[in-house]
């Protein structure tokens, strides 16, 4: 299973490298005041994403009873 979440975050990890190259020469093209929104734009997602990220790294509390269960000592 973490083999599998693994493969799909360096998948993600690569998608995000060229989704910046591509973001990048289209900054460039737009104006400066509409490139600082754009890199306003972006930072906010980049924020967001992170939230969610720190959000999705907590595991429910009926995973913890499990895993308790599984190897605590009776």
């Amino acid at each position: 299973m973490s083999a599998v979440v693994e493969v799909w975050v360096s998948e993600l990890a690569r998608l995000k490298e060229r989704v910046e190259k591509v973001k990048k020469p289209l900054l460039l093209s737009l104006s400066k005041d509409k490139a600082k929104e754009a890199e306003e734009e972006v930072e906010d997602i980049k924020i967001k994403a992170k939230e969610k990220e720190d959000d999705s790294a907590t595991i429910s509390e009926t995973t913890v009873f499990l895993l308790m269960d599984m190897f605590a000592p009776l």
